[in-house]
């Protein structure tokens, strides 16, 4: 099965990308239909969302989208055509089989959500970057009880009770 990630990804279109306020929009999703690779409209009111890119991404899509200026499709074959979706989740299962590293391209969103929240970064912001209309399910879903997490709340709450001097 093709998780929602990697559609939103490759629904990703150059003018959802905007460079002067480094943002993302995301707007839209590739399906695949019986007529074809096809873009559709998000699931919720709340997937559709605007999210900041680092400036490493932004320089990265910047060299990238020089590179193909006729591409419609950030992420696209060389053709400019879209990626069939479950073209690129099995060139990641081949990847992750030969690496016999057990992962799919979803843990990229795990690995995102959890290392923002062990950062330190307020669960309303990492719940609006995933598209989760409740910080809730955020919380649920990514916090997991991490050694870090755990070692720096305790550390956090030890801090709160030194006396300077």
């Amino acid at each position: 099965m093709v998780k929602i990630l990697l559609l939103k990804v490759l629904g990703l279109l150059w003018k959802d990308v905007d460079f002067e306020h480094g943002t993302i929009h995301i707007k839209r999703q590739l399906q695949c239909t019986p007529s074809g690779l096809g873009l559709e409209g998000l699931k919720t009111d709340g997937s559709y969302r605007k999210i900041k890119m680092t400036a490493e991404l932004a320089d990265f899509l910047w060299d990238d989208e020089r590179r193909s200026l006729t591409n419609e499709h950030v992420i696209s074959r060389r053709d400019g055509k879209p990626i069939n979706p479950k073209s690129l989740q099995y060139a990641v299962n081949q990847t992750s089989k030969v690496l016999s590293i057990p992962w799919s391209f979803h843990d990229l969103r795990h690995t995102h959500a959890t290392t923002m929240l062990e950062a330190g970064v307020p669960a309303h912001i990492v719940a609006h970057r995933l598209g989760h209309s409740d910080p809730a399910i955020t919380l649920r879903t990514y916090s997991h009880n991490t050694v870090y997490l755990i070692g720096d709340s305790l550390e956090r709450f030890s801090n709160r009770f030194k006396v300077e001097g």
